[in-house]
């Protein structure tokens, strides 16, 4: 019943915040959890760095507790440890249309006419 009452004031806590505009906090991990995640992927912190679009001096400074991530990088994390493949495809994805955004549309019709022939 304990339980209950717990999910029920934090769903009420939820829905506040949101017809405040508030977003929800995400819970900021520890050096050791950011490390731990990076391991289990098998990964360098440049290559964490690097696949998720993250600073490397950055993911340096969350392992050894010396700075914590925002709000932002902490949803992040969240979803990487949800399902990291996913997000790292959405990662390179997006990397390669804001690339896109600065090549001029004459130069974009060429590179579209190119791939057609191949």
């Amino acid at each position: 019943m304990l339980q209950v009452k717990r999910a029920a004031e934090q769903a009420l806590k939820h829905a506040q915040a949101r017809r405040r505009g508030d977003g929800p906090r995400w819970t900021v991990p520890t050096g050791d959890q950011i490390r731990a995640l990076r391991l289990r992927l098998d990964l360098t912190q440049r290559e964490f760095a690097r696949r998720f679009g993250f600073d490397l001096d950055s993911v340096k400074s969350w392992e050894t507790s010396r700075r914590i991530p925002d709000q932002s990088k902490c949803l992040l994390l969240v979803m990487i440890e949800m399902d990291a493949p996913v997000v790292a495809a959405l990662v390179e994805q997006a990397a390669i249309n804001q690339s896109l955004q600065n090549v001029p549309a004459a130069e974009l019709s060429e590179i579209e006419s190119v791939l057609e022939l191949t």
